[in-house]
């Protein structure tokens, strides 16, 4: 929403390297999460169904958004077992957290479709996963939302960050509102098409901004080099 910064510069190159309309840096990866699923609309009473192999933001997040996390078993993806998550969907169940662990995409398509069945959200954890690739789209561009996180263990990093990945402008917009209290605020009442709400601030600096920008774009020979590692 600030445009002519290094932050929306950033947020420009990552919606066109993933192929995406909407992209929302936040101050890290757990940030990204919290502000994906609150602005699905995921909340108290809410189930959220995430993987037993996974990074603990993973699980905190879902509490952060007042939801309670369920947790499904994985298979020889590292990933959520589809038919493990079958068998743990409730009348309360509202999204599934999917989780590229590693770098391995799980079994997104089988997830996705699972998910689309019985009416739920699904919300795609690619902090360890920032630019792979799952049947020819990049991961955290088939959900509602997914999230990348840059923080100095990951793919590409700026110290500390997060990334909110979506096509769709709502939850875009939902997800902004969630990352900066003051948002509506200076934003003109023409502006918005949500109703503005309050919640914790996530923003990022243009100080992150610039040397993600700058990160990403390096992300080609970053991944060539892990791969040739891996």
């Amino acid at each position: 929403f600030v445009e002519n910064s290094n932050v929306d510069a950033f947020e420009k190159a990552a919606a066109q390297f993933l192929g995406v309309n909407h992209t929302l840096m936040v101050n890290s990866g757990t940030s990204a999460l919290i502000c994906a699923l609150t602005a699905l609309g995921i909340g108290p009473g809410d189930e959220v169904i995430l993987p037993a192999y996974t990074y603990i933001a993973t699980a905190a997040t879902v509490v952060a958004a007042g939801a309670v996390p369920v947790i499904a078993e994985i298979d020889e993806s590292f990933g959520l077992a589809p038919a493990d998550v079958l068998r743990k969907i409730t009348p309360y169940t509202k999204a599934i957290l999917p989780v590229h662990m590693q770098g391995v995409p799980c079994r997104l398509e089988m997830l996705v479709s699972l998910a689309r069945e019985h009416h739920l959200k699904v919300v795609e954890d690619c902090c360890q996963c920032v630019g792979g690739k799952y049947k020819g789209g990049y991961a955290g561009t088939r959900g509602d939302a997914g999230a990348w996180s840059l923080n100095y263990s990951k793919v590409i990093s700026c110290g500390e960050g997060g990334l909110v990945i979506t096509n769709d402008f709502n939850v875009f917009e939902r997800a902004a509102f969630s990352s900066d209290p003051a948002m509506p605020l200076w934003m003109g009442e023409k502006v918005w098409q949500n109703l503005p709400f309050s919640r914790q601030c996530y923003r990022p600096s243009e100080i992150t901004g610039a040397i993600a920008r700058v990160q990403l774009s390096k992300i080609e020979d970053i991944l060539s080099h892990t791969r040739q590692l891996k």
